[in-house]
């Protein structure tokens, strides 16, 4: 049930749908069932609601307390959900210092354990030439979805 709210937000913020009784439903359904919700189903709701300019306070208030809970326990491709949270939760203010650091601890967790080489011969992956360095270029929308 959580995807299924998160995917309702998400499709209606996509196509400018803005209709005030379905996200009052969708943020009162939330609410209910938010221990359900995955980090990326957090991040698409929380957008949702951010990017419509619905800036329900007691939603992004318990996604926020949501995100600090699980936030931790970052997967693999979960990256994305980190950033769709920290571009709604700011753009509605509901950024802190906790969310903050809770964000670039997973974020560097991630990147720690990406930077770790796969145990492949350097032929299947060889390294970066010299000189050159890769640069990433995180926009808030558009990016990963969002």
């Amino acid at each position: 049930m959580p995807q299924e709210l998160a995917n309702t937000a998400w499709s209606c913020a996509h196509l400018l749908y803005i209709h005030g009784p379905l996200f009052a439903s969708i943020s009162s359904s939330s609410r209910l069932r938010i221990g359900q919700f995955n980090l990326q189903s957090l991040a698409s709701t929380a957008w949702a609601f951010s990017d419509l300019g619905f800036g329900h306070s007691p939603l992004l208030a318990a996604i926020a307390e949501e995100a600090l809970t699980i936030m931790d326990a970052l997967e693999a491709g979960s990256e994305c959900g980190v950033l769709g949270l920290v571009y709604a939760l700011a753009t509605e203010g509901h950024w802190n210092d906790s969310l903050h650091h809770a964000a670039a601890t997973a974020l560097l967790k991630r990147a720690a354990l990406l930077d770790k080489p796969l145990g492949l011969p350097e032929m299947v992956a060889p390294a970066e030439p010299k000189g050159r360095t890769t640069e990433i270029n995180v926009e808030p929308s558009g990016s990963c979805g969002m």
